[in-house]
């Protein structure tokens, strides 16, 4: 097992041996899988959780490394979507995390002031959900043509269609 998973077939046969207890096919898994595990880390973290990729990544190994042994082919793109689900998974962990430390910390200054301040700010959820968007988004267009996906990315920003229609010497009716 020293050739990369090419295709689907590959993915399946590295996967089962994996969930076999072969510790090359592990070791391999891990390798090919990596990539794809720091992608979907660093989609779902904030600016303040860029430092922490990494560890968040090995994280998610980590629980992939506990669970393969009770995974359950399903085919090439459910496994994708179990790592994707993992890797989520540890992200919110770490926002909750995060946002108890901060609340703590809150709560504590609050005792020391009497004022305790009011929740503010979407969940850890949607923050992951709205990054999640936003990664699928941006890989939509980018496979559109430069003036749609200019079109596209103004509209986004709020821009009207005249607006877009003369930034872009086009009719409003093409914007």
């Amino acid at each position: 097992m020293t050739q990369a998973a090419t295709g689907p077939r590959a993915l399946e046969e590295l996967v089962q041996a994996a969930i076999a207890g072969h510790p090359e096919a592990t070791d391999q898994l891990m390798t090919e899988q990596w990539p794809l595990i720091r992608a979907i880390v660093q989609a779902r973290v904030s600016a303040p959780q860029r430092p922490f990729v990494d560890d968040l990544s090995q994280e998610v190994a980590i629980r992939l490394l506990r669970q393969i042994p009770t995974h359950e082919w399903r085919g090439h793109g459910a496994f994708r979507q179990w790592v994707r689900r993992l890797a989520d998974s540890v992200v919110i962990d770490a926002l909750r995390h995060e946002h108890a430390q901060r609340r703590d910390s809150r709560a504590q200054e609050s005792l020391d002031t009497e004022a305790a301040p009011a929740p503010t700010g979407p969940s850890m959820e949607s923050q992951v959900h709205a990054r999640r968007l936003a990664a699928l988004f941006e890989l939509l267009v980018k496979d559109l043509p430069p003036d749609d996906s200019a079109a596209v990315l103004l509209a986004r920003d709020g821009y009207t269609q005249a607006e877009i229609g003369e930034l872009l010497a086009c009719s409003e009716e093409a914007a």
